[in-house]
């Protein structure tokens, strides 16, 4: 009876197990495979089906050395057997099929949004996923840092081991990384009040006006928050001097500031120093708590030439006018000006205490500037005593 001696050997990852009788050498047969398509020893995942293909050489039987392929999804192992003789040669060969791409399973942001559901500054969002045959090798991970937008898509995808990439995901979010806009900021002095006034672009959901001193005499302090464009200051003392600082906020909490400052008190403030003759020019003053209308009075060589009664604290002399039975325009020359504040109705003719006098110089090219200069040195006086309102 022959004596058989079992030989173990490792080639190429598969196990090798030959069955060697003890006694002289004899031919042993030999098995090989290829995988097509993917590497010759099967290693690894392939992303399309495989057939796997056995080559044995000096064999007499075999068993499970067909031709195989393999389309579904998974490891599948095969084992080919061959024997001559008395001698016998096993192989084993491992396919992994993985043919179906992972899912994008979620899209996370590194950190949580900076003002409200707004982000302002770049994010980074990570993407995760599974798969259920080879297992997740990767997914995106991305940063967006612009443009702005309130739906600004973030887009990802994931890849196996094997290589199949899933479908692209998009995350969508709120990304404002751009100030808004505020100008024309000013505020005009009045009497006892400030008013300010400014313009901001359509993004802004809230402005702030801080005030420097604030209401107790302190730092900068908030005066007013809210919605708007304007805002009338009344808790200011006539003679101080305040500063004022206009914040416009959008709705990703971007701040743009302007700033603006007046000293309220009574007088006059426009025209001043030498004038334009225009058809309308304009005569301004700050407006006096409680008035209801203003006596303007116009001086020329101190004669009255315009007496007026606007309700605002604004008068456009007109082109051409009459008074006293005269009819007058502005020609080059020096003008006096006085402005009283009325209150009540006008028929009780009471006044305040005069604004100011002012004084603004007509010319209406350089030649007659000259012309109105010397025409103003030979007026008898440019402040005839002091007016009463009437």
């Amino acid at each position: 009876m022959t004596r058989l001696v079992a030989l173990v050997t490792i080639c190429a990852g598969a196990a090798l197990a030959v069955l060697l009788p003890a006694g002289p050498a004899a031919a042993i047969p030999t098995i090989d495979y290829v995988c097509t398509p993917g590497p010759p020893n099967c290693e690894g995942w392939s992303p399309r089906s495989v057939t796997l293909k056995w080559f044995v050489a000096g064999e007499e039987t075999t068993i499970g050395c067909d031709t195989a392929t393999f389309a579904q999804d998974g490891v599948h192992s095969r084992t080919c057997t061959a024997s001559a003789g008395e001698f016998t040669l096993s192989r084993t060969a491992t396919v992994r099929v993985d043919t179906t791409p992972p899912v994008v399973v979620q899209a996370t942001p590194s950190r949580s949004p900076d003002a409200g559901d707004w982000y302002v500054r770049p994010v980074e969002v990570v993407f995760t996923g599974s798969d259920a045959a080879s297992g997740v090798a990767g997914c995106t991970v991305a940063t967006y840092a612009g443009p702005d937008s309130p739906a600004a898509p973030v887009t990802g995808t994931c890849i196996d081991v094997a290589g199949n990439v899933s479908a692209p995901l998009t995350h969508l979010l709120r990304f404002d990384a751009t100030p808004p806009t505020i100008f024309g900021v000013s505020a005009e002095a009045g009497d006892r009040s400030i008013r300010l006034t400014w313009a901001a672009s359509p993004d802004v959901v809230l402005v702030e006006v801080l005030r420097r001193p604030g209401p107790r005499d302190d730092g900068e302090s908030v005066v007013f928050r809210g919605t708007g464009s304007s805002y009338v200051d009344r808790a200011v003392s006539n003679g101080v001097s305040y500063a004022y600082r206009v914040v416009a906020v959008d709705a990703a909490g971007n701040p743009a500031s302007a700033t603006a400052g007046a000293m309220p008190g009574r007088r006059l403030i426009t025209p001043a120093g030498r004038v334009q003759a225009a058809p309308r020019t304009v005569l301004r003053w700050t407006a006096v708590v409680g008035a209801r209308y203003y006596n303007v009075q116009l001086y020329r060589r101190g004669r009255k030439i315009l007496s007026a009664w606007p309700s605002r604290p604004r008068l456009a002399l007109p082109a051409r006018w009459t008074y006293a039975g005269r009819r007058h325009r502005l020609v080059p020359g020096r003008y006096r000006w006085y402005v009283w504040p009325g209150f009540g109705p006008r028929r009780l003719h009471r006044f305040g205490r005069l604004i100011g006098p002012g004084t603004f110089v007509v010319r209406r090219d350089v030649d007659r500037q000259a012309a109105g200069r010397a025409e103003a040195d030979r007026a008898p006086g440019d402040q005839p005593g002091l007016p009463r309102a009437r």
